[in-house]
C-alpha cells in the first residue's frame, strides 16, 4: 500500500485527512543542534520508532549508537522489529473483505474475498499485518 499524498482527502481534509500539509513550514526554533543529540538503540526499536529515528539520522544527521542484544562481534541491527509505517489488524482485514465481497464483479474477486474468515479473530487477541513499509 502507498499513501496518495496528492489527494487532499488523504492529507488536509479535516474529517478524514491525516492532518499533514505538504508545503514546508517556516523555519522553527530548534532547541538542540544535531551535534548535541545522540540516539541510543537497544534493538527493540520498531515501527514508529524506526520511522522517526531513521528520519533523525538521515535528514537531521543525528548520531546513533546501538547497544545490547545477543553477544556477537558483528554489527548490531538497531531495529529489532518491523520497519513498517502502518499495520492492519486481522479485524481490519476481515472487515474490508466482508464489506467488499458484495461488490465483487468477477468469480476471481468472489473467490479471493471469500477466503477470509473470522477464525484468526477467535485465535488471537490482536493479530496484525505490516502493510506499508517505510522507504526513504
Amino acid at each position: 500500500m502507498r499513501w496518495d499524498l496528492h489527494n487532499n482527502l488523504t492529507t488536509t481534509n479535516t474529517t478524514f485527512g491525516l492532518g499533514i500539509n505538504l508545503t514546508a513550514p517556516p523555519p522553527s526554533f530548534q532547541p538542540f543542534s544535531a551535534s548535541n543529540i545522540n540516539l541510543l538503540y537497544d534493538g527493540v526499536c520498531a515501527s514508529t520508532c524506526a520511522l522517526a529515528s531513521t528520519m533523525f539520522r538521515h535528514q537531521a544527521h543525528v548520531r546513533s549508537l546501538a547497544l545490547g542484544g545477543r553477544p556477537s562481534l558483528s554489527p548490531m541491527q538497531y531495529v529489532g522489529g518491523v520497519k513498517g509505517a502502518q499495520v492492519l489488524t486481522f479485524a481490519d482485514i476481515y472487515h474490508a473483505a466482508t464489506h467488499h465481497l458484495p461488490l465483487a464483479t468477477t468469480p476471481a474477486q468472489v473467490a479471493a474475498l471469500s477466503r477470509y474468515s473470522s477464525l484468526p479473530l477467535k485465535r488471537s487477541t490482536l493479530g496484525a499485518v505490516n502493510v506499508r513499509d517505510q522507504i526513504l
